[in-house]
């Protein structure tokens, strides 16, 4: 499902994403700047899949883990849930 960060204001503005695991654990955040009145499109599939966010590329290790988290796996960072 994507995420539709928009900005009603004529003034642009930094914008925080978090992605939380279903525990309320944050794995991921990015920071975009929007400007005025602007409305852009997050596909969680490039974060999730990909690695690729707004401001950064997931290390495999980084983005092996990520993965885990969300699906339930243990991490291959620390064998942990």
């Amino acid at each position: 499902m994507p995420v539709l960060p928009a900005l009603t204001s004529p003034e642009p503005v930094s914008v925080q994403l978090h992605l939380y695991s279903n525990w309320g654990i944050e794995l991921l955040s990015s920071t975009i700047d929007l400007e005025g009145d602007e409305v852009r499109t997050v596909n969680l599939g490039h974060w999730i899949v990909d690695g690729k966010m707004y401001d950064k590329t997931l290390s495999e290790g980084d983005l092996k883990h990520l993965q885990a988290a969300l699906s339930g796996q243990r991490s291959p960072n620390s064998s942990m849930l």
